[in-house]
């Protein structure tokens, strides 16, 4: 493990314990200026929680991200959970988000030295975005609140774990994600935002979860298309000017 990864799991783990303190600040206090003046302070309290835990198990996670792209998802994973307890916990969170910014930033680092990080954005921003959206889909569950937003809370949460047994079966892996980006959707038709988060989810989740080529570089599942692209990248890089018109 590089000094910059270790930096960033034990800043992580700092984040993680910051963040489960400022869960319990919201849990007791409720409503108040301190943790954003919430409706809703208890649901999210807990989601707080979940968030502080989110980061534990990313700091733990850093010990096997030997390669680019595991690196990359780690500073991904520190730095979309430092911006989202910033929506559940207001200013408690905030030194959290810190903690969890320099993990991300440090894991980011990290990543540079195993190797080409713009090869392995192009190979993993399709997934990448989705993570993107599910995030999104989360916080809009958070703002809908009540049943509704459960939905949001569910379906981001599935979306999640579409991707993550997508090698192991791909129609389970489909089904998770319609049914995880479906019924927010549709109980929110009134608005703009959802829905359409949720058809990008879907446009975007399919040809990632099924894939017409398994042997992409680095051992990623990607859609051909997108293999092709780092491909391309690859040999540009390689050999400049060639294949150029």
């Amino acid at each position: 493990m590089t000094p910059d990864l270790l930096l960033a799991r034990r800043s992580g783990f700092v984040a993680g314990l910051l963040g489960g303190a400022a869960g319990i600040l919201q849990l007791a206090t409720g409503t108040t200026p301190w943790t954003g003046n919430k409706n809703d302070p208890l649901m999210l309290g807990i989601v707080t929680l979940i968030l502080a835990a989110f980061l534990g198990l990313a700091s733990i996670a850093t010990t096997r991200a030997t390669t680019t792209d595991g690196r990359l998802a780690i500073a991904s994973a520190f730095l979309i959970t430092a911006m989202l307890g910033l929506t559940t916990a207001g200013l408690a969170w905030v030194p959290a988000a810190v903690a969890a910014l320099a993990s991300g930033g440090l894991a980011g680092r990290s990543a540079v030295s195993t190797g080409s990080v713009s090869a392995a954005i192009i190979r993993n921003w399709p997934p990448t975005l989705l993570v993107i959206l599910a995030a999104v889909y989360l916080s809009l569950g958070l703002t809908a609140m009540g049943t509704v937003g459960l939905l949001g809370i569910a379906g981001s949460v599935a979306v999640l774990g579409a991707l993550a047994i997508r090698t192991r079966s791909r129609t389970l892996a489909i089904g998770l994600l319609v049914v995880g980006a479906a019924p927010f959707a549709v109980a929110t038709y009134s608005s703009v935002a959802t829905p359409l988060t949720g058809i990008l989810l879907i446009a975007i989740g399919l040809p990632i979860l099924r894939p017409r080529r398994e042997d992409a570089p680095g051992g990623v599942i990607t859609t051909e298309p997108f293999a092709r692209i780092a491909q391309r990248y690859r040999r540009s890089v390689a050999h400049p000017g060639v294949g150029e018109s």
